[in-house]
């Protein structure tokens, strides 16, 4: 590097304006993009429940009218408070709480990890649970697939 080069940087700013504004734009788009994923959820009150099992509707419970729709024969047991649903198939089982107060969780399953036990429970329409390994999607009711942004 020659000496004139040298004195030229040495008596270079940091940043150009140029560059300021550059990295403003990029910080604007990020909070805008934060923004428009985490203000747009829907947080209404969950109003009922459907258990997928291969892509196929196997089970369904509504809130509102404390009615099971769909696999009336996968209730393991029916209390005041809560409804225990043992979905099994040729993969294995999972034992889902659905709390009538409007909530639903996966309690137990004998899958490698348990990781859909550690989901946690959905209360709004806005979350799933999957279990990968037995192929089982809970969603809230009306869930719609094509408004979810990865």
């Amino acid at each position: 590097m020659s000496k004139n080069t040298l004195e030229r940087v040495k008596k270079d700013k940091g940043f150009r304006i140029f560059d300021l504004i550059v990295y403003g734009v990029i910080i604007l788009i990020i909070a805008v993009s934060f923004i428009a994923v985490f203000a747009t959820k829907n947080r209404s009150p969950l109003t009922g429940v459907c258990v997928y099992l291969d892509e196929k509707l196997v089970f369904e419970y509504d809130f509102e009218n404390d009615k099971v729709t769909v696999g009336n024969d996968m209730v393991v047991s029916d209390t005041e408070k809560s409804l225990q649903v043992k979905v099994s198939s040729s993969y294995g089982y999972n034992l889902i709480i659905i709390e009538k107060s409007g909530s639903v969780r996966i309690k137990d399953a004998d899958c490698r990890g348990h990781d859909c036990a550690y989901f946690p429970a959905i209360t709004d329409n806005n979350g799933i649970i999957y279990c990968s390994p037995h192929r089982l999607k809970i969603t809230p009711k009306n869930y719609d697939d094509s408004k979810v942004t990865i």
